[in-house]
């Protein structure tokens, strides 16, 4: 039966209807591959192209009588859609021809709507519409194969769109050359939708598998990450322990080092002690020798009723010492306190010298005046100190010294003195002091003989003879030195004391006066009362 023009305007429905449904499946293709993909913006603008082109059959379908401004609209929304799809793709071909067969879709369907009216260019145009229909199924097709090839390289997939694509366009044909109605309806109706379902199922599968292998992917990177961390802590950690064991070997050597040091340093103060012991051993010897040569505190109390001797050492061995002697078959004592140059061992051995010298001018030479004693001695210490000595290296070492002889019978005494001088303390509390000759005992430039002092003394008067030691110490906390002010200001102040308890004050006093600080001379002080 012959096509009636009832059944070609049922069958151009329901071809609208197919042909909707056609273009609303591509654009959701399309709006799924935007969402998937948003950064492929040219997605979006070509699913609102198909969305119009599926208004447009919609409108001409199901509308009377179509408003030209809608029909505009549309043109408009579909133009702008096509125009942003090209900008976009302009590095990427593959939807350029769907556009363009898209425009002439476009153009022929608003014709035909304005032109309804007329049968013959109705068919005319039926003929040019469906012409652009397989057209554009045509570029569909091609596009959507470039597409999932970009998205898949796998090619039975897209032998499946091609086989799909050619089975629509057989029964799209097929509906065009029948002459039944229900069959060509039929077909048009099951190829319209053919494509868009098949492809629309293959790319939604090809999505999930591009995510699952993105997400395997991110996994594997995860997991190389994790090794490379793991390896990278292993080496650290083997790295650490090999410095540990580094660090362990140079502790260890250190400790050897030290303990070896350490053992070293303990002999070394072993010897260092033993040499120390050795030395107070000389020291301690030496001063029991030097003892000797001084006299016996017992011989002082059996010449003097009362007297004392204040002997402070600053070493264990001394430069300073005090002399005495008696000429037999007489009432004269000879009485000295001398201080010899330097202290401690070399104060000792000139001491020695000196005193050897006193001995030998008194006992063997016979001398009685102490000036002249003093010069005998100065000429006898000057020789000994010469002795094996060249003459550029001149020792002019020797000795202070208070020198007095008192007849105990007479009262009558001379003094003589170098350096040190002569205190008298009368029994009416006046104190008298001669000056001392301003050259040592020894060698000395322009030398000249030593001045005698003469005088008359008295029962109770008091005679002090002294080195430079106790006006000498510094106190301990002005360091300023004691002087010899001070000393006289004691000596006056205690005149009514017993020589013993003044003894006794005269060492507590410098010691007080001392402190903490370390003793800087020899000391000593001799006092006896007539």
């Amino acid at each position: 039966m012959e096509l009636t023009e009832q059944a070609l305007l049922n069958f151009s429905t329901y071809r609208n209807i197919a042909l909707s449904t056609f273009f609303v499946a591509f654009g959701s293709i399309f709006l799924i591959l935007f969402f998937t993909y948003k950064i492929k913006r040219e997605n979006l603008f070509f699913s609102f192209f198909c969305f119009s082109i599926c208004a447009l059959f919609c409108a001409s379908e199901f509308l009377a009588a179509p408003a030209f401004l809608f029909l505009i609209l549309i043109l408009v929304v579909e133009f702008i859609s096509l125009l942003l799809s090209k900008i976009l793709l302009e590095k990427n071909r593959s939807l350029l021809p769907i556009s363009i067969v898209g425009i002439l879709i476009l153009i022929s369907s608003l014709i035909k709507t304005n032109r309804a009216d007329a049968t013959n260019f109705m068919q005319i145009s039926n003929v040019y519409f469906d012409l652009l229909l397989l057209l554009f199924l045509f570029s569909v097709v091609s596009t959507c194969i470039t597409i999932y090839k970009g998205f898949y390289r796998k090619k039975d997939d897209v032998i499946l769109i091609i086989v799909a694509g050619v089975i629509s366009f057989t029964l799209l044909i097929s509906s065009f050359a029948v002459n039944t109605f229900e069959l060509k309806t039929i077909l048009f109706i099951i190829s319209a939708p053919l494509f868009p379902l098949i492809f629309s199922f293959l790319l939604g599968k090809r999505i999930l598998n591009h995510h699952t292998i993105l997400k395997q992917q991110l996994i594997e990177v995860e997991n190389n990450q994790l090794i490379k961390i793991e390896n990278l802590a292993i080496e650290n950690l083997k790295k650490e322990k090999e410095k540990q064991v580094i660090l362990e070997n140079q502790n260890k050597v250190l400790e050897e080092n030290v303990i070896a040091r350490t053992l070293e340093l303990v002999n070394e103060k072993q010897i260092v002690e033993e040499k120390n012991r050795e030395i107070l051993d000389s020291i301690l010897y030496a001063k029991r020798i030097q003892a000797t040569i001084l006299p016996p505190l017992a011989k002082m109390k059996e010449c003097f009723n009362e007297s004392f001797v204040v002997y402070l050492p600053k070493d264990i061995v001394a430069g300073d010492f005090y002399w005495m002697e008696s000429l037999k078959n007489t009432n004269t004592i000879f009485l000295a306190a001398c201080d010899c140059t330097g202290h401690g061992v070399p104060g000792a051995f000139v001491s020695v010298i000196c005193n050897n010298a006193l001995n030998k001018t008194v006992r063997e030479f016979g001398i009685k005046k102490p000036s002249e004693i003093l010069d005998k001695v100065s000429e006898i210490v000057s020789f000994d100190l010469s002795l094996n000595n060249e003459a550029d290296d001149e020792i002019m070492d020797g000795m202070d010294i208070s020198f007095c002889s008192l007849d105990l019978k007479t009262g009558f005494l001379q003094w003589a003195g170098a350096n040190n001088p002569f205190w008298l303390i009368k029994n009416s509390g006046d104190l008298i002091e001669i000056k001392a000759d301003k050259q040592p005992i020894g060698k000395s430039h322009n030398r000249k003989a030593f001045t005698n002092h003469e005088m008359q003394v008295e029962k109770g008067d008091t005679v002090y003879l002294f080195s430079d030691g106790y006006a000498d110490q510094f106190s301990g906390g002005a360091e300023i030195k004691f002087q010899r002010s001070r000393f006289k200001e004691i000596l006056v102040k205690n005149r009514h004391l017993s020589l013993e308890k003044q003894g006794e004050l005269l060492s507590t006093t410098i010691k007080e006066w001392r402190g903490q600080n370390e003793q800087t001379d020899d000391i000593c002080v001799l006092g006896i009362r007539i």
